[in-house]
């Protein structure tokens, strides 16, 4: 709206002196940016709902039964986000238009002044400014000169660097927990859960099977059971309470461990041991008891003495003694968790077949089937990725090329002058962009900043209570997402060299009488 403002001075002169009011004139820009917004708010609307929407359901539909969407609108948010839009842009054609129509017809219809220079701040710093060349002080003079425009770039910049690192950081961040939690965490590839009273020669029958087979690499005896723990303020967290009979074989097939020092976290008696998720809801510490209800809802009351990583799911690890005093009786056996000698091989299958076959099995998981599913529904998640990135690239597309357009209108004399003194369309070009690479390069250091407190919220806050994602961020998406930035600003500076090479030199530097 400035751009256009500025464009528009004669004519905004020429009204004003036919005797338009201000109030007249004004409302043209009024208008402009109103029906602006208004076609750009439904467009928005009809593509967050017929793409955007579906795109989403998409990611997230291997969790649920549903396979097809129907769409609804909602006419209170669209309403709402017509008129955000409105506002915000009606507002700015006011504010742009303001100044202008504050001076008088015959002020209006001569060229605008450039802006006057002043001495920075850096000028004062005398050992960095006289190291200066030429063209870095000029450059450093520009950008101070216009802080409207050198703040709009900045903040501009930065907000699609937040969206690259968001979407980029979900992206490592989804990625790591695969591998982590069914690689690193679970080594075990089946548990087993059997009752012996379903028959005692069944049973029998599957311990010699899992003591024998040359297909299984190793198998620990555990007692498995789903409880459930309360939360007044959201929903009752449902978790696996797992107790080994033997810890030393135990931790070869689940490693427990702290998430940031990467140190054993060890089953111990007299408490029990929780994951990092399930601690941060019921904001429990090392120290603090939790209660919890078995699947005979009679509940118990538990002494937290550690908190490993976990990415799926929540768990709660106690050794068979500390069973014994919470439950008040001798701990028994109900599962085994079976590691095989070849992950993925498919005489796999025909074992977990002979196991679910056994009349004393009550359940089988199998932890690739799971590893499937949930590999196809973080697959997905991609989508939401590439979304936020194109978003990141049409706003750097527009706030750099608006800025740029209103940088060249607004000094249109001083780049034809240099035209003249013999500069070339190249140095032209890298004289007017040289200060938007500066600004970019700030934009993206305050990006990565922005960007960062929206993957914390985004992790942290938005995420089912029982999926955790890894928050470390890598070297690649600070890097990647810095130069996706600077490749939208290099596709600017190459839609603007032809409009630089296009300046009328003559037409520009003549008299404004």
């Amino acid at each position: 709206m400035t751009r256009m403002v500025d464009e528009q001075r004669l004519e905004i002169g020429t009204l004003k002196a036919l005797g338009y009011s201000n109030y007249d004139i004004m409302k043209k820009y009024f208008i402009y940016g109103g029906v602006a917004s208004l076609i750009g708010g439904l467009f928005g609307i009809l593509v967050g709902h017929e793409i955007i929407s579906k795109l989403i359901f998409d990611a997230y539909a291997g969790s649920y039964i549903f396979t097809s969407t129907r769409i609804k609108y909602n006419i209170f948010y669209s309403i709402m986000a017509i008129l955000i839009g409105f506002v915000c842009t009606t507002i700015s054609a006011i504010f742009a238009a303001k100044s202008s129509l504050e001076e008088n017809a015959a002020i209006l219809m001569r060229g605008k002044p450039p802006k006057s220079g002043t001495r920075i701040f850096l000028e004062r710093v005398k050992p960095v400014w006289n190291k200066l060349n030429f063209m870095q002080k000029v450059t450093a003079r520009n950008m101070f000169r216009y802080k409207k425009r050198m703040f709009m770039t900045i903040l501009g910049v930065s907000g699609c660097t937040a969206l690259l690192f968001l979407g980029l950081g979900i992206q490592d961040s989804i990625g790591s927990i695969m591998d982590k939690q069914f690689g690193d965490i679970y080594k075990y590839n089946v548990i087993s859960i059997y009752d012996e009273d379903f028959g005692e020669t069944s049973y029998s029958k599957y311990q010699e099977m899992i003591n024998s087979d040359d297909r299984i690499e190793k198998s620990e005896k555990v007692f498995v059971d789903n409880v459930d723990i309360d939360n007044p303020g959201g929903l009752t967290q449902s978790v696996m309470m797992m107790v080994p009979e033997s810890n030393e074989e135990f931790y070869k097939l689940v490693s427990l461990r702290d998430r940031k020092s990467q140190s054993p976290v060890e089953i111990k008696d007299g408490g029990v041991i929780i994951n990092e998720k399930l601690a941060t809801i019921y904001d429990k510490k090392i120290g603090d008891t939790i209660i919890f209800k078995d699947s005979d809802m009679v509940q118990y009351e538990v002494v937290i003495n550690g908190i490993t990583e976990n990415y799926s799911g929540h768990n709660m690890y106690m050794n068979s003694s500390y069973y014994d005093e919470v439950f008040g009786e001798k701990y028994s056996p109900n599962a085994d968790l079976i590691e095989f000698v070849s992950p993925g091989a498919d005489e796999n299958q025909l074992l977990i077949e002979d196991i679910i076959a056994n009349k004393s099995i009550m359940s089988v998981v199998n932890m690739d089937v799971t590893t499937t599913f949930l590999d196809d529904v973080m697959g997905t998640l991609d989508i939401i990725v590439y979304v936020i990135i194109v978003c990141a690239s049409v706003l750097a597309f527009v706030v750099l090329y608006n800025l740029t357009n209103i940088n060249i209108s607004e000094r249109m004399r001083e780049l034809s002058t240099i035209k003249v003194l013999g500069f070339y369309p190249k140095e032209v070009t890298s004289y007017v962009y040289r200060e938007t690479l500066i600004l970019t390069s700030m934009g993206i250091v305050v990006g990565y900043l922005f960007g960062f407190i929206m993957h914390r919220m985004i992790i942290n806050n938005l995420l089912p209570d029982n999926v955790m994602l890894n928050p470390q961020i890598t070297i690649r998406n600070l890097v990647i997402s810095a130069i996706l930035t600077l490749i939208f600003s290099f596709i600017v500076m190459i839609s603007v060299h032809k409009k630089l090479k296009d300046i009328d030199m003559i037409e520009a530097l003549k008299a404004v009488e």
